[in-house]
C-alpha cells in the first residue's frame, strides 16, 4: 500500500462516512456474535487502527491486539487505540495457535502482497475452537477505482467467490451481507 495512503485513512477514518459505516457493520457484527464474551481480539491487518479504536470503545471488556505489516501504520494503532500491535503478515501471523476469541479484517484478503487462502488458513488457526471471525472485502469489479491502485488492491470479491477462500476452515455456515444490516 502507497504511504500516503496511510497517512490518507489516518487522517479520514474517525470522521469520513465509509469508514464510519464500516466501523458500525463491524461492531453490529460483533454484538451479534459476542454476547458479552470476554477475551481477545485480533484485528488483523490493522493500518492505523481506527477499527480497534472503534471496537476498544465498544467492548471494553475485550482486550485487543492488531497486527499490520507496515511498521509506521502499526505504530500510528499503537499510539491511536492503547493496544498491543505488532509488526507482521496476515499470511504469516506471529501468535499462538488458539490465541484469540475473535478476530477482525478489513480489506485485507484483498491486497496484492496477501495469499488469500494463507491469510485465511492462519486466521483460524489463531482463532479459539468457535472464535468468531468478521471479515469485509471489497465488492463487485465495477467499483475498482484509482484508489484500488494506491493501495493495491488486487482483486475484488462477491459471496460465492470468498466463500472457497474460506473453504477448509472449521465454519458454522457463514453470514454474509452487502451494506449494512439493522435486523
Amino acid at each position: 500500500m502507497e504511504t500516503q495512503e496511510y497517512v490518507f485513512i489516518d487522517q479520514a477514518e474517525d470522521r469520513m462516512w465509509w469508514f464510519r459505516a464500516m466501523h458500525d457493520n463491524f461492531l453490529l457484527a460483533l454484538r451479534r456474535f459476542l454476547n458479552g464474551e470476554t477475551g481477545v481480539l485480533l484485528d488483523a491487518g490493522c493500518g492505523t487502527g481506527g477499527l480497534m479504536k472503534s471496537i476498544g470503545s465498544a467492548f471494553p471488556k475485550l482486550s485487543i491486539v492488531g497486527v499490520d505489516i507496515a511498521a509506521r501504520a502499526a505504530a500510528r494503532a499503537r499510539e491511536k487505540s492503547g493496544a498491543f500491535v505488532a509488526v507482521g503478515s496476515v499470511d504469516n501471523l506471529p501468535f499462538a495457535d488458539h490465541a484469540f476469541l475473535a478476530m477482525t479484517s478489513s480489506n485485507i484478503f484483498y491486497h496484492k502482497a496477501v495469499d488469500p487462502a494463507a491469510a485465511a488458513r492462519e486466521a483460524f488457526r489463531c482463532l479459539k475452537p468457535g472464535g468468531i471471525f468478521v471479515v469485509d472485502v471489497p465488492a463487485y469489479e465495477w467499483l475498482a477505482s484509482a484508489h484500488d491502485e494506491r493501495v493495491h488492491g488486487a482483486r475484488r470479491y462477491s459471496r460465492r467467490s470468498l466463500l472457497p477462500v474460506l473453504s477448509g476452515a472449521p465454519l458454522q455456515p457463514p453470514q454474509s451481507f452487502t451494506g449494512p444490516e439493522r435486523s
